[in-house]
């Protein structure tokens, strides 16, 4: 590799639209070593000789004068050529500029708004490294440094950006804070990043940035793959200005290399996440039969396509799973990954789909847990009985039905008493309401229908017995709810004991009724 890259070859790609301005008639056979774009006023502090500095006129598009300065500096370093970014601060090459770099022979060449200033940078390294092989075996050893310890155990709570930070401090001796887009940081160990969020206000994400923060000099860069921005690095720099060079390289391969870690893990999350919704699909459509619990059946499906997606998601074959049902959801403010969110910091195994604004989650831990995690999502819900993966639908219908009894027992709690919030467990569930949910399985749906037909012809009978039971017996109660004077609501009982041929009050018919008009959705 001992060819070399040229001005020419940086403007050639049409797609760039990179438009030379001025600097004679020599200026595309210029040497090119390099590009770095630059916001401050101090190329000789980061730039090499037969470099290209690339700004957008930040800290000098009001200041002819320094705009002149600028061209002179570059010119005394021997730098190959400045590179103009128009359309974020000026519309065109400020006069001033335009005119000392023609005059002084400085090549200088125009960059679109359009072009993001990214793919100009990658396109000059790309060029530099493959013809010098002295600098891609140096690129080569940096990273590799960087990563040094990754071939080793790391705590669990250290993820690849913290490791690489920490290996960047040690390598510069410098401090380094790494923040996210809004400045935070990253780790909430990181102290000193608290007050660095007004470091990325009114900085370019293109290119590294030299800034001034209460005082000290830092250097603010962008960590980010393409167009996706993660973050920032933010080095503060010593009061020496030799060496910032070596300071710059360093901390853009370590932003280069933070970002692609955590586009990783982002990518990772959300592709297990979209196979636990497919998972889901499949799990839903199976037939809602009597739920099986043994283990025997958990292994059943070992070899499976589901067991397999189970498997990729975290779940065992040696415990059941139960679903969690959230319905009416404001999707705006609870949104499903929040939930996903509180399981995956909990280390529970989860896959969750949404369907008419129904949330429901197959989840893999104990019905405690369950409860405990889903009411820090913030919305009631409930929680299905523990079922093999193939009965999943089993489950899901026992959390409708502790739903909808958490929302029974809220709506007709009588005043100044204390109805239950947040999510109820199927399990929990007194043995009537367990009965009330399984009825329709052991009687049939017609056996049900039937014994509430005399009823349900003459609504205003079913009403009357519904808020009867509603309201534990009360009849004072229950006609207050319906607007009715007592003895107008003791007739409608003693008519609807009629068309039933026995005793509302009869334990037997209460019970009856009660399983009923639960199974039907009526309580």
């Amino acid at each position: 590799m001992n060819e070399v890259v040229t001005l020419a070859d940086v403007l050639a790609p049409p797609e760039l639209e990179l438009k030379l301005v001025c600097g004679g008639g020599n200026a595309t056979t210029t040497i090119v070593r390099g590009a770095h774009f630059s916001e401050i006023l101090d190329p000789q502090i980061w730039l090499e000789e037969e470099w290209i500095m690339m700004t957008s006129g930040v800290e000098m598009y009001r200041d002819p004068a320094r705009q002149r300065q600028l061209v002179r500096d570059l010119v005394t370093m021997n730098a190959s050529a400045l590179g103009y970014c128009t359309g974020i601060k000026t519309k065109a090459v400020p006069p001033a500029l335009l005119d000392e770099a023609a005059t002084l022979g400085l090549p200088l060449f125009d960059v679109p708004y359009h072009v993001p200033v990214r793919h100009v940078m990658t396109h000059v390294h790309r060029l530099v490294l493959g013809t010098d092989d002295v600098l891609l075996q140096r690129a080569i050893a940096l990273t590799d440094y960087l990563l040094t310890g990754f071939d080793g155990p790391m705590p669990p709570s250290l993820v690849p950006e913290t490791r690489i930070v920490v290996t960047l401090r040690q390598m510069l001796g410098l401090s380094v804070d790494h923040v996210d887009v809004q400045g935070s940081p990253v780790d909430p160990e990181d102290g000193g990043a608290v007050e660095l969020s007004s470091v990325v206000n009114g900085v370019s994400d293109q290119g590294s940035t030299h800034l001034r923060v209460h005082g000290e000099d830092v250097l603010a860069v962008p960590c980010r793959v393409g167009a996706r921005l993660t973050g920032w690095l933010v080095v503060h720099l010593p009061s020496r200005t030799d060496g910032h060079r070596y300071v710059l390289a360093a901390a853009e391969a370590a932003a280069m290399l933070i970002a692609v870690a955590a586009l990783a893990r982002r990518r990772s999350t959300d592709n297990l996440e979209a196979l636990g919704q497919h998972l889901m699909a499949h799990l839903l459509r199976q037939p809602a039969r009597r739920p099986r619990t043994g283990a025997g059946d958990l292994n059943a499906l070992v070899g499976s396509p589901s067991m397999a997606v189970l498997r990729e998601l975290g779940f065992t074959t040696s415990d059941p799973i139960r679903a969690i049902v959230a319905d009416d959801l404001d999707l705006a403010a609870h949104r499903p990954d929040d939930l996903a969110r509180v399981l995956r910091a909990a280390g529970i195994p989860h896959a969750w789909a949404v369907e008419h604004d129904t949330l429901v989650a197959a989840v893999q831990c104990s019905s405690e847990v369950a409860l405990a995690l889903t009411e820090r999502f913030g919305v009631p819900a409930g929680i299905g009985g523990p079922v093999a993966p193939q009965d999943l639908p089993a489950s899901v219908r026992q959390a409708q039905f502790a739903l909808r009894m958490l929302r029974s027992e809220h709506h007709h709690a009588r005043p100044g008493s204390a109805p239950r919030l947040g999510a109820l467990d199927f399990a929990g569930l007194p043995p009537a309401a367990l009965a009330a949910e399984q009825i329709r399985d052991v009687l049939g749906d017609d056996a049900v229908d039937d014994f509430l037909a005399p009823l349900v012809e003459q609504p205003l009978l079913l009403d009357a017995v519904v808020e009867f039971l509603r309201c534990d017996q009360d009849v004072a109660a229950a006609a207050q709810r319906l607007h009715l004077h007592p003895n107008s609501f003791r007739y409608r009982l003693e008519r609807a004991a009629g068309v039933l041929g026995a005793p509302i009050r009869r334990p037997s018919t209460l019970a009856s009724l009660y399983l009923a008009c639960a199974a039907s959705n009526l309580l």
